[in-house]
């Protein structure tokens, strides 16, 4: 079988939450290549990304730790209450 015979399987929606506008333009020009993943929405606060979260339902979140309203921690504490999403913490 050659691999043009198997259907490739949709991007992975990822939600990007960091509240520095530089620290997301720079995770999304590394990621802009790569087709297994889809930035779908960006959070530059906890309470911002609660509200995202639900909205688009990512399949992953990729979330600063430190964050002007809520703790990272805190947010994905309350994430994990909306469903189990997939969650990747960055911190400086």
């Amino acid at each position: 079988m050659t691999k043009s015979t198997f259907k490739s399987l949709p991007p992975k929606k990822l939600l990007l939450i960091d509240d520095h506008a530089l620290a997301r333009t720079a995770v999304k020009a590394l990621l802009k290549d790569c087709a297994e993943l889809s930035i779908i929405a960006e959070a530059a606060s906890g309470s911002e990304a609660l509200q995202l979260a639900r909205e688009h339902l990512p399949d992953v979140i990729l979330l600063d730790i430190e964050l002007p309203d809520l703790s990272g921690v805190e947010v994905a504490k309350r994430l994990l209450q909306i469903r189990p999403f997939r969650i990747i913490v960055l911190t400086s």
